[in-house]
């Protein structure tokens, strides 16, 4: 509606009230004892992915996921929907751009996660477990991927992004919830902050790759990929 300098202008406003609400009501930091305990903790849990195995695989896996669904999915969304549409559909007369359809799809995601996580943990906690869960809930984002490549008809096309959506929150609850479980048994703190570091990680090289390789392949070639 109004074009995307404006529209970056406005939340950046809004961003940048938001400072003075932290500089109001969060905290301050912690003491110099807790800092240098939270500093031994890192240490100790890059030791501890060293010398288990079990704790590796859990913590890449979390940074793999991160890395397709919040890093490639996220970011890439809006350029598969405009390949495949063409730009955008029209509905009723009424034009809706590809960025806008992704903001749609975008936006059910974040509604719907706090319930459906919540829901997917008591699930996996109370029939399956997270093993089981996250086998289930993985193959179902590799076919999820593989489909959006594919040039479907619009609407089971349309589907496969809001299967894709819900296999992500799943997905991402279950990663989650397995690096909780083997926190509980190791080393807790060092473990789950190190989670947190390399998802974060995941999460920011997936666009960087993604785009790389959309520009060398394609953005189905992304996807497949």
């Amino acid at each position: 509606l109004v074009g995307i300098t404006v529209t970056a202008a406005i939340f950046g406003t809004a961003s940048a009230f938001s400072v003075i609400l932290a500089l109001r009501y969060i905290p301050k930091g912690k003491s110099d004892e807790l800092e240098s305990s939270t500093g031994t903790s890192i240490l100790e849990g890059i030791s501890l992915i060293r010398r288990d195995k079990a704790v590796m695989w859990v913590i890449l896996t979390g940074g793999l996921t991160a890395f397709a669904l919040q890093g490639v999915l996220t970011s890439t969304l809006c350029r598969l929907i405009d390949v495949h549409t063409g730009g955008g559909i029209t509905l009723n007369g009424l034009a809706i751009g590809a960025a806008t359809l992704a903001g749609i799809f975008q936006a059910l995601r974040w509604g719907w996660e706090p319930w459906l996580a919540p829901l997917t943990g008591r699930i996996s906690d109370a029939r399956f477990g997270w093993r089981r869960m996250f086998v289930f809930t993985t193959a179902s984002a590799a076919v999820c991927f593989a489909l959006l490549a594919i040039p479907l008809s619009l609407a089971p096309w349309f589907a496969c992004i809001l299967c894709m959506q819900l296999t992500a929150t799943a997905l991402t609850t279950v990663a989650d919830a397995a690096a909780s479980d083997m926190a509980a048994c190791t080393c807790g703190r060092a473990l789950l902050m190190n989670y947190a570091l390399i998802v974060d990680v995941g999460s920011a090289l997936g666009p960087i790759i993604a785009y790389a390789l959309n520009a060398g392949f394609g953005i189905n070639a992304v996807y497949l990929f």
